[in-house]
């Protein structure tokens, strides 16, 4: 009886990724041709039951050596099954693009590492711009050839000291004004925030506060950004793209 009931929940869980993965990809399916980028998306339960049922042979056939490497060294379980759910969107993003160009390259035989930023990059392709996030149950990637930057974000309840920390003059006004989409608003913003510092490559060294993502076309560090942001089944994404790239 239990393991009919466990069954049963976990075919009910799979069904509801499996639609919130078709909504999700429907919408950067949309953005992506507008603005010309390509993208992944790798639920991450998937990587969570790939692993418990193959451990580290499966890690290995979806990695080539040189991430496997560091990917054993991740003694955190949550962290390493994130890093690697990353790395498959990032794999997934940079297929679509070798097929957009009617040509076969193998995916494991690309590398994607972290520069000195820590932000990823395809080491036999760097002409290309990679952007990697994740969020509790998706990890999702970008790669362009023009800067880009991507983040997901789970909406949930967020404490008013982390609006204080990084939201802008203007961010709080809307804040103040939106008492009842607080959780939600705070989470579009910092969204949108951690976009724009993926697309700079700054990581943490960025100023949040300094920013104000109130708006659509915003210019930081004499760069001009669009941001687009869609809301998808309790989630905030957000990409920032260079306006010179933008329609």
């Amino acid at each position: 009886m239990f393991f009919f009931v466990w069954n049963f929940i976990r075919w009910v869980v799979l069904i509801r990724w499996e639609k919130n993965y078709i909504c999700m990809h429907q919408f950067l399916e949309i953005i992506s041709q507008k603005f010309g980028f390509f993208f992944g998306v790798q639920p991450i339960a998937d990587v969570i039951l790939k692993l418990d049922q193959k451990g580290d042979e499966y890690a290995s056939a979806v990695l080539n050596v040189d991430e496997f490497e560091i990917f054993k060294k991740f003694k955190i379980k949550k962290r390493k099954v994130e890093w690697l759910s990353g790395r498959i969107a990032g794999k997934q993003a940079f297929a679509n693009y070798i097929s957009s160009l009617h040509c076969t390259n193998r995916i494991l035989t690309i590398s994607i590492l972290n520069n000195q930023a820590r932000s990823p990059y395809i080491v036999e392709h760097p002409e290309l711009y990679l952007s990697i996030s994740h969020s509790n149950e998706y990890a999702v990637a970008v790669i362009a050839r023009f800067k880009i930057g991507i983040d997901i974000e789970k909406i949930e309840p967020r404490p008013d000291s982390l609006a204080n920390y990084f939201s802008s003059d203007e961010e709080k006004e809307v804040l103040k004004n939106e008492p009842l989409r607080k959780d939600d608003l705070i989470t579009f913003f910092w969204s949108r925030k951690e976009a724009v510092s993926k697309f700079l490559g700054l990581g943490g060294k960025l100023n949040f506060k300094q920013i104000s993502t109130v708006n659509d076309e915003i210019e930081v560090s004499q760069e001009k950004i669009r941001l687009v942001s869609g809301m998808h089944d309790g989630y905030w994404i957000s990409m920032a793209i260079g306006l010179f790239f933008s329609n």
